[in-house]
């Protein structure tokens, strides 16, 4: 349930204690939700939200902690053109595996279902359906991506996208088809998107070598990087 204030009642409330100013003017008309995909771990992302340059509603941790810093009215600075619409919810989910690679991982069961319930909330609070887009230059639906932001004019940036389990967030607003079809267009997606983190990450790792070898040099091999939009 969601306060008349704006507030999440049942999130852990950790609003921004610093002072700053991180906001727009005026009241967020909550057109929809972007779900971020956080690259770093819990300690950071907290750190950031009550500390940092940007700023977002909530922090779903991959403990189970879900975690409001404004109120859902505020614009917050989550996504560029999309800031004084929509809800950013920014989702914990960078890992190491017994190498010491960096992955990004989709959400786990604890994140899934505290998406699920604040999706629901925002939905019943809101009076409008959860909605994907339905092709690649859509901007109807209201449950989006960082990169997808492109389609309101606004920036992309290196968030990953692509990880979000959709299917499994909306359920209960989709037909069995179409669980099924969004299931199979992000497993494609989950999957490419994987490859792209992992050569982001080999990318960086060679990036720093060439560096410390020829600053000109290591620049220009950073802009290998893939940052575009992955596809819905």
């Amino acid at each position: 349930m969601i306060t008349s204030d704006g507030w999440f009642d049942w999130a852990i409330r950790l609003p921004r204690n610093d002072g700053a100013k991180r906001t727009n003017d005026g009241i967020n008309p909550v057109k929809g939700v972007f779900m971020h995909s956080a690259e770093g771990y819990k300690t950071t992302l907290l750190r950031l939200a009550t500390t940092g340059p940007l700023s977002w509603h909530c922090s779903n941790m991959m403990d189970g902690e879900f975690y409001q810093h404004w109120p859902l009215t505020a614009r917050c600075w989550h996504a560029t053109a999309a800031n004084d619409e929509y809800v950013g919810i920014e989702n914990e989910g960078r890992f190491k595996d017994a190498d010491g690679v960096i992955h990004e991982a989709s959400l786990n069961a604890a994140q899934i279902a505290n998406g699920k319930r604040a999706l629901a909330d925002l939905s019943a609070w809101k009076g409008w359906p959860l909605t994907r887009p339905t092709s690649p230059t859509d901007k109807t639906h209201t449950c989006w991506e960082h990169n997808e932001v492109t389609r309101l004019g606004g920036s992309g940036s290196e968030c990953p996208s692509g990880r979000i389990p959709w299917a499994k967030l909306m359920e209960e607003d989709l037909t069995d088809e179409e669980k099924r079809q969004l299931e199979d267009r992000e497993g494609s997606v989950v999957e490419a998107w994987g490859r792209v983190t992992e050569w982001n990450y080999r990318v960086d790792k060679i990036n720093k070598l060439l560096i410390a070898y020829d600053p000109v040099i290591g620049i220009i091999a950073g802009t290998i990087k893939y940052k575009g939009e992955p596809p819905i």
